[in-house]
This record gives C-alpha cells, sequence and structure tokens, in this order.
C-alpha cells in the first residue's frame, strides 16, 4: 500500500522557512518529517523505524535541494544515500544503501528555497513503512 504526502500547503500557512529536519534511516530512509518557523512541526511521513537524525539549520540558512539514490530493497522501491543541500553545506547522506539492487541516481534542485517536501511512502508485508518517492517544493 502506498500513501501520498505534500506539505506544501502546510508549510505556506505556518511560515516562511524550514528550520529543523529529522530524518529516520537505517539501510534506507525510513521517515521525514520537518519544523516549519521553528514551532510548527508538520506530519512524520513514512515508518516509525530507523535511527533519528536530527539536523538544525543555523540562522540563514535554507534548504536548496537533495539528492540520493531510489532502487529496490527486499522487493520494493526505496531511497537510500538521501543528502539534503542547503545554501551553506551538504548535509547526510541518510540510508547506507545496503541490500539495495538497480540503484538510480536523483537530484532535485530548487532555484531558491525549498519550503517543504511531497512525495510517497509504502509499507511492506511485515507493516514497516518506507519513503518510496521524494521531492522538493519551493518557496
Amino acid at each position: 500500500m502506498s500513501t501520498s504526502f505534500n506539505d506544501g500547503d502546510a508549510a505556506k500557512k505556518a511560515g516562511p522557512s524550514i528550520t529543523n529536519l529529522v530524518v529516520y534511516s537505517g539501510d534506507v530512509v525510513d521517515a521525514i518529517e520537518i519544523v516549519v518557523n521553528g514551532t510548527t512541526a508538520l506530519p512524520r511521513h513514512g515508518g516509525k523505524s530507523g535511527v533519528r537524525n536530527e539536523i538544525n539549520l543555523d540562522s540563514g540558512e535554507y534548504v536548496t535541494g537533495i539528492e540520493g539514490i531510489t532502487g529496490q530493497y527486499f522487493g520494493a522501491k526505496h531511497i537510500a544515500g538521501l543528502k539534503i543541500w542547503t545554501n551553506t553545506r551538504v548535509i547526510g547522506p541518510f540510508g547506507t544503501g545496503s541490500y539495495l539492487t538497480g540503484g538510480q541516481p536523483f537530484m532535485k534542485r530548487a532555484k531558491g528555497e525549498v519550503i517543504a517536501f511531497s512525495g510517497s511512502s509504502t509499507v511492506h508485508t511485515d507493516t514497516t513503512e518506507f519513503i518510496t518517492e521524494l521531492d522538493i517544493i519551493e518557496k
């Protein structure tokens, strides 16, 4: 079962910028969530597993893009090697890519600032959920 998400409207309503991100990962990217304006946590997308990696953006820093690899992980599409690009640094990678096959690189870059993400997640037969698609939403 696949679940789509799009945080664009919620991010625009909450405030001008992503201030924190949390990426949950192990072999692949399990989940992602963002905080807008330092106070508004948007919904976590993906599952409940993975190591929690909190990213706090510095004052004046903003997200400009993402890159990673999509491939098959135990028979289903997943993302690994996720990097978050900002106007000052590259953060990551998240998801080691162990057991990922047929990997295809992807890169999504904004002309300005990324304010949110859209994408989808899939539940495996063992009820574990993972991120399978990830895209950027520009300001």
